[in-house]
């Protein structure tokens, strides 16, 4: 089994994906397979009622063969999978899921999968930043807790801030690094660049960045 797993939402960072590196499952969401080379996957969600699956993605979902985590299995898609909400639950004592992603990422977790890495996960759309980005987020933070490695493509808001509250007022444009080691992966923590901004004294902006997690990405 992969110890590895690219996440892939529908926005365009989707097409930097690792699809060429084997040593990755990539699972995907709901229509992303519209972007994507598609004999590469290796699992997929469509966390809805069957009939609020448009018709042509539930015609691509017929003819794959790999897993489709649905809400539960249904003889229309042969290779679908009820997603193991009980046990995933039971495993982390939380019932927080507000999108397919954060149900993908709970289960890469409850697999023990050793490093993830997010594509197409944006969040910086008005429903998603109110009612999806917090809950990704939390599972995010509860991976890291884990030691999970995660990597956010560069162009997502996904954990992303002004500064350290209340430190940015007294820096004057020092760095401020986060509390991990040299290498940036005490832990587990996320893998891009994290931006630490802050007003200095004479109100330009200062922009430092923290280490890489995963420097080979």
């Amino acid at each position: 089994m992969s110890e590895k797993v690219a996440i892939l939402g529908r926005r365009l960072s989707v097409m930097d994906a690792p699809f060429d590196d084997e040593s990755f499952e990539i699972w995907g969401v709901n229509d992303v397979f519209t972007m994507i080379p598609r004999e590469r996957s290796t699992r997929w969600f469509a966390m809805h009622r069957l009939e609020r699956i448009p018709p042509c993605d539930l015609g691509w979902m017929v003819g794959q063969a790999i897993p489709v985590y649905m809400l539960e299995t249904t003889p229309e898609v042969p290779l679908s999978v009820a997603y193991p909400l009980r046990p995933v639950i039971h495993f982390f004592k939380s019932s927080y899921f507000t999108s397919s992603i954060a149900y993908a990422l709970a289960l890469a977790g409850f697999e023990q999968f050793k490093e993830i890495h997010l594509y197409g996960v944006e969040m910086d759309r008005e429903k998603e930043i109110a009612n999806e980005r917090p809950c990704i987020e939390y599972w995010i933070g509860r991976l890291e807790e884990r030691g999970v490695k995660i990597w956010i493509h560069p162009n997502s808001s996904l954990m992303t801030h002004g500064g350290l509250y209340g430190y940015q007022e007294l820096t004057n444009g020092e760095s401020i690094s986060q509390p991990h080691g040299d290498d940036g992966a005490g832990g587990g923590n996320v893998g891009r660049p994290l931006h630490l901004r802050h007003e200095d004294r004479r109100g330009s902006r200062v922009e430092h960045d923290g280490p890489n997690c995963l420097s080979s990405v």
